[in-house]
């Protein structure tokens, strides 16, 4: 039968089209499909979604870099042994510090790698090396940039932003969507709704 709201062709057997239209009370329901993400609302959630993580992880991970991994592989482990009570109060205060600044290069990051996995293959995000190279390179060139203008050191770049790029971009949320091909234009062969068999 064909339906008097959409005119999709729908079989015999069926109790609602498509659309929503009830054949038994030829009223415009709420339809039986399943509701799906436009490929448009995939792309904005990707993006808000991966400048959340960079935002919310990277400043941390640029921290721990910064004031924990580069001295040791500057001055080796001994250098952890030295540190004091004291000197854990300046670190640990300067968190807030790291999250005003880093959120810049951070939230540039996220974008940059959103915009990234919606123009390049599918694939290429799908192999943790890949993704890790991309983040990594993208993390590195947004902090120089922030670096060059804010007049902040060039360490930064080795020891925040890349890995900062590098772990944010290895957590399974930071994919792109694997957006679906465009529905068919063909207006028969629907009626994927209940049928009265059933």
């Amino acid at each position: 039968m064909k339906c008097t709201n959409c005119g999709l062709i729908n079989p015999e057997t069926a109790e609602r089209c498509d659309c929503g239209y009830d054949f038994a009370t030829q009223v415009v329901k709420d339809s039986y499909l399943p509701v799906q993400q436009t490929p448009s609302r995939n792309r904005w959630t990707f993006l808000l979604t991966s400048s959340a993580i960079f935002i919310a992880i990277g400043p941390l991970v640029g921290f721990i870099g910064i004031f924990f991994i580069q001295p040791i592989a500057v001055e080796g482990i001994s250098s952890i042994t030295r540190i004091t009570t004291s000197d854990l109060r300046l670190p640990f205060g300067l968190i807030y510090a790291s999250y005003i600044f880093g959120a810049i290069p951070a939230f540039c990051t996220g974008i940059l790698y959103g915009v990234a996995g919606l123009i390049l293959p599918h694939k290429i995000f799908q192999n943790f090396l890949w993704r890790a190279m991309l983040g990594g390179m993208i993390g590195a060139f947004s902090t120089e940039v922030f670096c060059h203008f804010a007049g902040l050191g060039t360490g930064l770049i080795l020891w925040a932003g890349l890995p900062a790029g590098v772990i944010c971009s290895l957590l399974p949320q930071n994919r792109p969507p694997n957006l679906p091909p465009p529905p068919p234009t063909e207006k028969r062969g629907g009626g994927s709704g209940r049928f009265s068999g059933h």
